[in-house]
């Protein structure tokens, strides 16, 4: 069948990139024809060129030209349905990423509702085929939303027939809109990666090293220093690896260097003894692969809404808010929670405490039964959406003992 994917596939972020090669590729080994609807909202695509060097960009463009089967390009609703109704979709997915996010302060495009990753389209040209596939609205509040566009969002969202969504916030984000919907988990497509992408990757000619990812305020070159001597003393070197927009000097064994492609990233992570840092798709490649790790969260987010005594009435609330970080959500699925600090807890620790932390995750081995069940549960969203397929090519994963 022909399936069209909308997601945040061409932003020059890393992650982005490779959970829509994951998702076509996946689609392709179950028999699937998949094609990208490129929708690119033009004041998106404004703020992300202002954020990375034209040789970085040209590293993600180009990744999206050779692996990823896009569509003419899309900035508006119409427009995706019109690149839709040319190739002829048969089933329309949104995900995965934060495709669901809204600000009601936003005009954007993509932060309005409905904009294109709800699929009200696809209901309008007869495509009956729809759903969810890992879709997020991480940074959201709904309860800053009205009651009339939360009934809205509901009575769309009972249009599809599949709802796989990626973390529990959204998930009670959603429920606020209609308790009576049926929504189920769906891991990330990059769960996947290893078994659905033929790409030949790149091998790092390195060995016994820890990739550290940080933010350039994330910690001081002495906390650097401290975790590197650390390191040292279990034979282990510590490389920076960089984010799309900037590589992050200080006292590391290696300075890994920009432009780098998507593969080219996930092979440094793969092929590393383990990630210590931020952001999300890091943490979910670790898992995939076995590797230990520590979350240096940023995501956690309090409620806020536009009067600030609700904003105060909603401090009790806090630990549950702990779930508003798509990376600590991911971490207790792991139950490796202890391994995911938000910036207080890591505030109150020194270089060499996060690498005993790291230490300590890498003595305790992983939770390989969660890598096995979110294999299965991927292929279980794609084959419910998508219905009948190849299922002789759908790999099997047999739960392993924990």
């Amino acid at each position: 069948m022909k399936v069209g994917i909308l997601t945040h596939h061409w932003p020059y972020n890393f992650g982005a990139n490779l959970q829509v090669l994951s998702t076509v590729c996946a689609l392709r080994k179950l028999g699937h024809d998949p094609h990208v609807l490129n929708y690119r909202p033009p004041e998106m695509v404004k703020r992300y060129d202002a954020m990375v060097t034209d040789e970085q960009r040209a590293a993600h463009t180009q990744f999206c030209k050779e692996l990823l089967p896009q569509s003419e390009l899309c900035q508006t609703s119409l427009q995706v349905q019109a690149a839709a109704q040319t190739i002829g979709i048969e089933v329309a997915l949104s995900g995965s990423d934060a495709v669901l996010r809204l600000d009601p302060k936003s005009s954007r495009d993509d932060l309005t509702f409905p904009n294109p990753f709800w699929l009200k389209w696809a209901k309008d040209i007869g495509i009956k085929q729809t759903g969810f596939l890992a879709a997020s609205s991480m940074g959201s509040n709904y309860l800053s939303l009205t009651r009339r566009q939360r009934k809205s969002i509901g009575e769309t969202l009972r249009q599809l027939r599949y709802i796989g969504l990626r973390d529990r916030w959204t998930m009670k984000m959603l429920g606020l809109c209609d308790r009576k919907l049926q929504l189920d988990y769906c891991p990330d497509p990059v769960s996947v990666f290893n078994d659905s992408v033929p790409q030949q990757l790149p091998t790092p000619c390195e060995a016994d090293y820890l990739v550290m990812s940080l933010y350039p305020k994330t910690a001081s070159p002495e906390w650097i220093k401290q975790f590197v001597k650390a390191a040292h003393e279990k034979d282990l070197r510590v490389f920076s690896l960089p984010h799309p927009e900037a590589v992050v000097p200080g006292p590391f064994d290696r300075v890994l260097p920009l432009p780098m492609t998507p593969l080219e990233w996930y092979a440094w992570l793969k092929h590393s003894k383990g990630y210590v840092g931020v952001r999300f798709h890091p943490i979910m490649i670790s898992i995939v692969n076995s590797l230990p790790f520590v979350a240096l969260d940023h995501y956690e987010s309090g409620l806020r809404f536009g009067s600030r005594w609700l904003t105060l009435a909603a401090k009790p609330l806090k630990p549950w808010l702990r779930f508003s970080s798509k990376t600590f959500d991911l971490a207790t699925r792991v139950e490796k929670p202890e391994f995911c600090l938000n910036p207080h807890q890591f505030g109150r620790l020194s270089g060499r405490d996060v690498f005993d932390l790291f230490w300590q995750n890498r003595q305790q081995g992983q939770r390989n039964h969660f890598v096995s069940e979110s294999k299965n549960q991927f292929w279980d969203t794609l084959t419910t959406v998508c219905g009948d397929s190849d299922l002789s090519q759908r790999p099997i994963e047999q739960e392993a003992t924990p």
